[in-house]
């Protein structure tokens, strides 16, 4: 690019603040809306440069160059803000981790966004039951940072009333009846920092075998209904399920 050919500050400034906002800091209904938007707006203004001549233009004209420069930042940014609002909500620390990567399953209930992110590790030859998953004492529900719970409106959880914001989850396990789903209301700690007085309550899952073993931790919010859906977990050759409603 020659000398002088910036792009235009303000168009920087609303790129960035586009950035920051889908990164967690605005609601999912809002992020996917807003993500929409600037996708359409990537996809206009790439074609646009193309059909003008592009990276030929650089060239043959430093002046337009500048104004190339600017339609190509653009265009990346708001491909990179697409790919962070999807990213995650913003309430937990995302981590690189190839052995146990990043994941999140979502549902709406009763018009609101329920998400629930969290690192899904692998077997990889272990023992799960009673082992990875430890019977009688808590586990931190998948790996890395602790797993999150984030829900724009009050939610009941089995016969928990689960208020809207941000909550982590834990589990304890056990070798034969329920296991149980506790709610925290400590936020952005890591998986293994757990304490138990920062509880919102705990909640009986329903636990049956699975027919095949799976191999991959896995966390799914499902809707049932408008108003009423489940928070279930897959892992070795057990499923726990709990219930939720919207409020």
């Amino acid at each position: 690019m020659a000398t002088g050919a910036s792009p235009h500050p303000g168009l920087i400034a609303f790129c960035r603040m586009a950035v920051a906002g889908l990164r967690g800091r605005a609601p999912l209904a809002v992020r996917s809306a807003a993500t929409a938007q600037l996708s359409l707006v990537a996809i206009l203004i790439f074609g646009f440069w193309m059909a003008s001549g592009g990276a030929h233009t650089v060239a043959a004209s430093p002046k337009k160059a500048g104004y190339d420069g600017t339609m190509k930042l653009f265009a990346v940014l708001s491909l990179v803000a697409t790919a962070c609002a999807f990213a995650a909500t913003g309430n937990r620390e995302v981590s690189q981790n190839p052995l146990s990567p990043t994941a999140e399953t979502q549902m709406k209930l009763a018009g609101n966004d329920v998400v629930v992110e969290y690192n899904a590790p692998s077997a990889r030859n272990r023992k799960v039951e009673g082992g990875l998953i430890p019977y009688n004492t808590w586990y931190r529900m998948g790996a890395d940072a602790a797993t999150t719970l984030t829900t724009s409106g009050d939610l009941m959880m089995g016969n928990l009333l689960v208020p809207k914001g941000v909550h982590t989850l834990f589990l304890q396990a056990a070798a034969t009846g329920d296991w149980m789903l506790i709610v925290s209301n400590e936020t952005k700690q890591f998986g293994t920092d757990y304490d138990k007085t920062k509880d919102l309550g705990r909640i009986a899952m329903k636990v049956t075998k699975l027919p095949k073993a799976v191999e991959k931790f896995t966390l799914t919010l499902k809707a049932t209904g408008e108003k009423a859906g489940t928070l279930s977990l897959d892992w070795g050759g057990s499923h726990a399920e709990v219930a939720i409603k919207g409020q």
